[in-house]
């Protein structure tokens, strides 16, 4: 590939013309290259799994990859000039307009996680990246980042938290459980003279109701007897399984007299 540049001019009454030529074909290439990676970028962004986002120094979102509409519902256009917040649920705390804040300040770049809300109102557990960018002078000009959504880790692992402190039979606290509040409890109690009362309640006989009638017989009066001996329970105590057919129940501020 070459370029030409021409030109024409008089000397003695007679017009010359110029001509330089110029092998441009290392640079053609070069923009070729240019142009096949920046269509391989736009392509991995768009099909990218985590949504990736830019925004202006007001917060307001100026692009968005198709990911939002997995997370949110909606189409990019319909999110544009729109802040991060907006989105927030209600019930969880600003981390994410104070983290866009802190970057508008000229902070390099957050991490964080929040909850959203998307278009039928379901919440979604996220987790952001994001980053400044800065003129030479320092000002920043715009920030970009990603969102993933945890959703279905924050679930599993709120799976792994309930069942290491729980009693898979009955659903209450298991001993384990039971034992950490034990111990902060009379932690607690020894700094302030609180009261407290600790019951420790065994079934006579389950083993005969094992034996005769079966461990299934002997399960359903296990969770018979949790669900009444939660009944009886002011909201607040501790009851748990401690094992087999062993209760514990943890009374919190009950004057001796009343125990």
């Amino acid at each position: 590939a070459v370029q030409a540049d021409a030109d024409s001019f008089d000397a003695g009454g007679q017009q010359f013309f110029t001509c330089l030529v110029s092998d441009i074909t290392r640079s053609k290439a070069m923009e070729a290259r240019l142009r096949d990676a920046e269509s391989r970028y736009r392509e991995l962004v768009e099909t990218a799994h985590d949504m990736v986002w830019t925004m202006d120094t007001e917060g307001r979102f100026t692009y968005l990859n198709r990911a939002c509409k997995n997370i949110y519902g909606f189409a990019p256009a319909d999110m544009l000039q729109h802040r991060l917040y907006e989105y927030r649920s209600p019930e969880h705390p600003p981390l994410d307009r104070e983290a866009i804040e802190k970057l508008c300040r000229g902070a390099d770049d957050v991490q964080f996680e929040t909850v959203h809300i998307d278009s039928e109102g379901k919440p979604h557990f996220l987790s952001f990246s994001a980053r400044s960018h800065k003129d030479t002078a320092g000002i920043v000009t715009r920030i970009s980042g990603t969102a993933r959504d945890i959703t279905e880790q924050k679930a599993f692992q709120h799976q792994l938290s309930y069942h290491a402190e729980h009693d898979p039979l009955t659903g209450m606290f298991n001993r384990h459980y039971f034992q950490e509040e034990l111990e902060r409890t009379v932690a607690r109690v020894a700094r302030n003279g609180s009261d407290c009362a600790l019951f420790y309640i065994d079934l006579d006989q389950f083993k005969y109701i094992n034996d005769t009638l079966g461990h299934a017989a002997g399960d359903r009066l296990l969770v018979d007897i949790a669900a009444l001996l939660t009944a009886h329970v002011r909201d607040g105590d501790l009851l748990a399984r401690f094992g087999g057919d062993e209760f514990t129940l943890l009374l919190y501020n009950i004057d001796q007299h009343d125990v």
